[in-house]
């Protein structure tokens, strides 16, 4: 089993998200979730194996943000948070069927998760 970093530690490695002008108000502030998003997929779906055995291995190959976006709403003066998204994912996967050394099998796909 591969081993991963939890996730506090994908989010304090991962960079921190751009912050964009606040609103007029001042009251509350936005942050693009993007950047964050593509980071943790990459590092929690990128060549993980999803199912193993002796006879058949599958494998997630990429993941990516195929379209939408993620805002962090953040309120200046209640220290409250908020998150609001509109999201398409991929996960692009691999499989092989084997039988001792050999493979008997290969497949290829992608599921795709919309919000």
């Amino acid at each position: 089993r591969n081993q991963h970093p939890t996730m506090a530690a994908t989010v304090l490695a991962a960079p921190r998200p751009e912050q964009s002008q606040p609103c007029s108000t001042q009251r509350f502030e936005e942050v693009d979730l993007g950047a964050w998003l593509r980071r943790w997929l990459e590092v929690h779906f990128a060549d993980v194996a999803l199912a193993t055995s002796a006879s058949y291995e599958i494998r997630a190959t990429e993941a990516y943000v195929d379209s939408g976006e993620g805002l962090l709403v953040r309120s200046a003066t209640q220290r409250t948070f908020g998150a609001t998204y509109d999201l398409d994912l991929v996960v692009k996967w691999r499989a092989h069927h084997r039988l001792d050394d050999r493979v008997l099998a290969e497949a290829r796909g992608r599921v795709k998760v919309t919000d």
